[in-house]
């Protein structure tokens, strides 16, 4: 991994820690909060984040959050 694709996984890792309440929130409103679910278990595990950081992105943008978890920046680059 890049540098810079370090700097954004762990930028959207600690808005994820801080935001997680409201992100849960919102996604258990839409009726599905695996993806956050999968996220904190991969933190944990020590596993790769970049494609669950990704689909995380998705479904807090598909339920209204325009930032996601990556602030203004659409994803990660592959």
């Amino acid at each position: 991994m890049r540098s810079d694709e370090l700097t954004e996984v762990r930028a959207a890792v600690a808005r994820v820690c801080s935001e997680e309440p409201q992100m849960r929130a919102s996604l258990e409103r839409a009726g599905d909060a695996s993806p956050l679910d999968r996220l904190i278990a991969a933190v944990r595990d020590g596993a790769e984040l970049s494609e669950l950081l990704n689909e995380l992105h998705a479904a807090l943008q598909r339920c209204g959050d325009a930032v996601g978890v990556f602030g203004p920046r659409a994803g990660l680059r592959e």
